[in-house]
């Protein structure tokens, strides 16, 4: 397993996934559609969606 690989696995994936929702969130509610911000967020929670996705298939969840 590589460096990658263990830190998706670790907790500090988790807290940093956690803090990235909550800015998204946060962003998509506060800020106008053409802000730099917005779209940032918007890329940031599909990284996030996605990264977890393939964290539980390392986790060997179904």
């Amino acid at each position: 397993m590589n460096a990658f690989q263990r830190f998706l696995t670790s907790r500090f994936f988790t807290f940093l996934a956690v803090f990235l929702i909550v800015f998204c969130i946060a962003s998509v509610l506060l800020l106008d559609v053409t802000h730099p911000l917005y779209i940032f967020s918007i890329g940031c929670g599909l990284a996030i969606f996605f990264l977890q996705r393939y964290r539980k298939k390392l986790l060997g969840g179904s």
